[in-house]
């Protein structure tokens, strides 16, 4: 169908935008030596593991300073 064909390729189109302005934007704060920590929202509060959502969260507390630092369970998440 060319209507769902059109669809499918303007998703792709902005797939690829996201990731080019993420970059950029990525970049800029590197350029201009701001410090920065990259979380995907989706694994904060989405993933299928959930030593992966505990991880994601100890990226958070440790860019800022606060919290657990190196041992977070999925326990201390919920909690």
């Amino acid at each position: 169908n060319i209507q769902n064909d059109a669809k499918k390729n303007s998703f792709i189109q902005h797939l690829r935008n996201s990731i080019l302005w993420d970059e950029m934007i990525e970049d800029r704060l590197d350029s201009f030596g701001i410090k920065h920590v990259h979380i995907r929202y989706e694994r904060l509060f989405n993933a299928d593991a959930d030593d992966a959502v505990a991880n994601e969260w100890m990226k958070v507390f440790q860019f800022l300073g606060v919290g657990p630092q190196t041992t977070l369970s999925m326990l201390d998440v919920r909690n």
